[in-house]
């Protein structure tokens, strides 16, 4: 589908997939989650799993706020948008 602007922006965002992107966590429920950044290895329904440089971590997508780019532009995007599998992100649009 295509959008202009902001829309397609949220479209593109919402029904790809986030593994092997980089993100970096900038708001978060847990306080101790803020700042850890690292690659998407896993998305599940509730969680990221993150490969950071201390080793893996499963943090809550419902639970935080990240940054990510999009076209080599930094976004900022509520994790509970994602709040299911892309497979069934995918499957509402149809």
């Amino acid at each position: 589908m295509k959008f202009s602007g902001k829309k397609q922006i949220l479209y593109d965002c919402l029904y790809s997939s986030f593994v092997g992107s980089r993100i970096e966590i900038t708001n978060s429920k847990n306080k101790n989650h803020i700042g850890i950044q690292g690659i998407v290895m896993l998305e599940t329904k509730e969680d990221f799993i993150i490969a950071t440089n201390k080793g893996d971590k499963r943090i809550k997508k419902d639970q935080i706020t990240f940054k990510f780019f999009y076209k080599q532009q930094p976004l900022y995007m509520d994790g509970r948008l994602l709040f299911s599998t892309l497979q069934t992100r995918i499957k509402k649009v149809k």
